[in-house]
């Protein structure tokens, strides 16, 4: 069944990491109860492995706790998530960051078509600033990517849960999971 579900996921361009094997995947009956199997699957796919060197089970789900700026390089590392995440829709070369606890102050760069970019960041203790993800999916849209970066509509408390799908995935993702999928814009 959850190898079923996993070849589903995979239709709408959900897939696991090569090095990841099926059996590093569970999901319990317990876990986000009142989803369908592939609803509940494609949640855990945005989570680590179980082993080490616990890398995430597919590049195709982003999910992370917006509490979690607690090194400098937080927004280096997201950034570097999400150019997997996006692939050809959001090519980021030379990114870097800073969280400067002291100064309270945090930045991202990067170069994106030849095109330098550096962003001030909303500063808020451990908290993401909630503009991030939201500012790479306008840039997607600028330089006409087909895909774009796309949440569920689902309560997931101070989660971010991505995916970034073309129209035709996301109609496909939200049939198969029952979720209904909406834009960063």
């Amino acid at each position: 069944m959850l190898e079923d579900a996993l070849i589903q996921l995979a239709r709408c361009g959900i897939r696991l990491r090569p090095e990841v094997q099926v059996a590093d995947v569970t999901v319990s009956e317990t876990y986000l109860p009142g989803l369908s199997l592939p609803a509940r699957l494609l949640m855990r796919l945005g989570q680590p492995a179980e082993r080490p060197p616990y890398p995430p089970l597919s590049d195709a789900v982003l999910r992370q706790d917006a509490e979690c700026v607690c090194r400098v390089d937080t927004y280096l590392r997201m950034a570097e998530r999400l150019r997997k995440l996006a692939g050809d829709s959001l090519p980021l070369e030379q990114i870097d960051s800073e969280v400067d606890f002291q100064a309270k102050t945090a930045w991202v760069s990067f170069l994106l078509d030849g095109q330098e970019t550096r962003w001030e960041l909303e500063y808020n203790e451990d908290w993401m600033d909630p503009c991030f993800f939201s500012n790479f999916s306008q840039r997607m849209v600028r330089r006409g990517a087909s895909a774009q970066l796309l949440r569920p509509k689902l309560r997931t408390g101070q989660e971010i849960v991505l995916v970034c799908l073309s129209p035709d995935q996301k109609a496909a993702l939200e049939e198969l999971t029952g979720l209904h999928f909406m834009s960063l814009l």
